[in-house]
């Protein structure tokens, strides 16, 4: 048997914010009433209100209901609202109408007016920069509020105001460089909160933070990553970084001395980045002798042993040879 369902959307944002979108279905073609029937408050203490309502949709038996929604935001800020279906026919033996209801969440992404960053160095090196990211759209009442949170936290004083606004930081990097790049890169947040962009010379934002980004890789890759930077109140910006690090410098001179006739060995004690073992390959340039070669030239490098006061020779993972003729 087919039923009829009444759609209700509520929310104590404001109007536009949340709209549904019935195209394709029969209540498309009648006009949605606009009420302002307030349903309660919520926790910003703002009035809850049925901003539409959609009358008479009917769903046939074993079919489902299909709703589209549009999420406009006007603030950074993260946006809820409700939505109810109530069962209008065929009736229900029951204390109260059957209603389901159904929680919505949208949440705001700032425009990066097209800010990138690029963090470059060779393998096996440090490289330590501080960049400087815009805040578009931050709400002026929530950078007085982070103030007001960090001068409390700075007394040491508990409460809401020192939990109220906060600002966080999460590197995102791409799932095929992850394992590449390990522990390569990290960071820091310099600015509790954000401080005018004038102090800091950056341009013609109004209001920016600072991060210190430090990146070690130890060997050559190319990665993109993303800064995600959110505030408390539900603000949310993203930042695009490229990281590159290009081929390591030599790591040393290796001398081996053999008699006429007879091959020199020394072995090279080198292992993987992390815990875990890593496949490597080795090979001499092109430009490089004959006479010289390396053993194994691929194999898996073993984790770093937790004493190498005393190394064995015949342990080394890989020996480099060198014929004297």
């Amino acid at each position: 048997e087919a039923a009829t369902v009444q759609v209700k959307l509520s929310s104590s944002e404001p109007p536009g914010t949340f709209s549904l979108n019935l195209f394709g279905t029969k209540a498309a073609h009648q006009p949605q009433k606009q009420q302002q029937q307030q349903l309660g408050s919520a926790s910003t203490g703002q009035p809850i209100i049925v901003q539409q309502i959609a009358d008479n949709i009917t769903v046939q038996p074993q079919a489902t209901l299909q709703l589209a929604f549009s999420f406009c935001p006007a603030l950074l800020k993260v946006a809820t609202a409700e939505l109810s279906v109530l069962l209008v026919s065929p009736a229900v033996n029951a204390p109260a109408p059957l209603v389901w209801r159904y929680q919505l969440q949208g949440q705001a992404y700032a425009d990066p007016q097209g800010v990138r960053f690029a963090i470059k160095c060779k393998a096996k090196r440090r490289v330590e920069e501080v960049i400087t990211v815009p805040l578009p759209g931050l709400d002026p009442a929530v950078l007085t509020a982070a103030a007001a949170a960090a001068e409390a936290a700075a007394f040491g004083l508990l409460g809401s105001c020192a939990s109220a606004v906060r600002f966080s930081h999460e590197l995102i990097v791409q799932p095929e460089h992850r394992a590449a790049m390990g522990n390569a890169v990290s960071v820091h947040q310099v600015n509790q909160v954000p401080v005018p962009a004038s102090s800091v010379g950056a341009g013609d934002a109004a209001y920016v933070l600072q991060y210190k980004l430090c990146f070690s890789p130890q060997k050559a890759v190319a990665a993109q990553a993303q800064l995600a930077v959110s505030c408390s109140t539900g603000a949310y910006w993203l930042y695009d970084l490229h990281l590159l690090a290009t081929a390591p410098e030599f790591e040393g001179v290796l001398t081996l001395e053999a008699h006429m006739g007879c091959t020199a060995e020394l072995p090279l004690y080198v292992y993987s980045s992390g815990t875990e073992p890593q496949p490597f390959t080795a090979e001499f340039t092109t430009e490089s002798p004959l006479n010289f070669n390396v053993v194994p030239a691929k194999g898996m490098l073993p984790p770093a042993p937790a004493d190498d006061s005393q190394q064995d020779p015949a342990a080394a993972p890989m020996k480099v040879t060198f014929l004297c003729k």
